[in-house]
């Protein structure tokens, strides 16, 4: 178990990203993701798989464990 605040938080294998963008840069999140027509389905895609879209980073992927998908 990795306790250390620098660690990577996708070592734990139950988060993807699909970007390499700045946490930083929030009118580039708006703009690039959020804004996008798909991103409403990208959601709902997401969440049908039982993960959710991190609102701070909306390319990374996070697993819901509490979900029924994903305690199957």
């Amino acid at each position: 178990m990795q306790l250390h605040s620098t660690t990577n938080p996708s070592i734990s294998g139950l988060i993807f990203e699909l970007s390499q963008d700045n946490h930083d840069e929030d009118e580039n999140k708006y703009r690039k993701y959020i804004m996008d027509p798909n991103f409403v389905s990208v959601c709902k895609l997401a969440n049908a798989f039982g993960f959710y879209v991190d609102k701070n980073a909306p390319w990374r992927f996070i697993a819901d464990l509490e979900s029924p998908q994903m305690r199957k």
